[in-house]
């Protein structure tokens, strides 16, 4: 079973986990984090993800791709607590604006062993959250 990651369970992490859900594979474990516990139950009722963690290991250990989709200013951190948990030949993005400091923080904390892909997923509507997910 292959298993996804997605950090950060707002606007931007939800409409990728509803996307993936909607791709019907039995093969694929999506497993969500977000810093707030409510936001996590949400997504799990709206199908977002099969299951909200409440610690950052157990969201990436195992994971072929992790997601962060966090404000960019928590990526950094992000980046650094993961380094030592994420499985060798993962691929990780990020759903952030910017780009530059983004990119020096992977090959700052990142392991050589992960494949890092910068992202920007151009999908901002003006509202926030879970609940505006799509």
């Amino acid at each position: 079973m292959d298993k996804i990651a997605i950090i950060g369970l707002g606007l931007i992490g939800g409409s990728i986990g509803l996307a993936l859900k909607q791709q019907k594979s039995a093969n694929l474990q999506i497993f969500g984090f977000d810093a707030e516990v409510d936001i996590g139950n949400k997504a799990v009722k709206r199908g977002a993800v099969d299951k909200a963690v409440w610690n950052l290991p157990e969201a990436v250990e195992g994971a072929s791709v992790v997601f962060i989709a966090t404000p960019v200013l928590a990526i950094r951190e992000v980046f650094e607590t993961i380094s030592s948990m994420v499985s060798p030949g993962a691929i990780i993005t990020d759903t952030g604006g910017t780009k530059s400091s983004v990119m020096d923080w992977a090959e700052e904390y990142l392991p050589g062993s992960v494949s890092f892909v910068g992202g920007d997923p151009l999908a901002g509507k003006g509202v926030f959250g879970i609940d505006n997910a799509s």
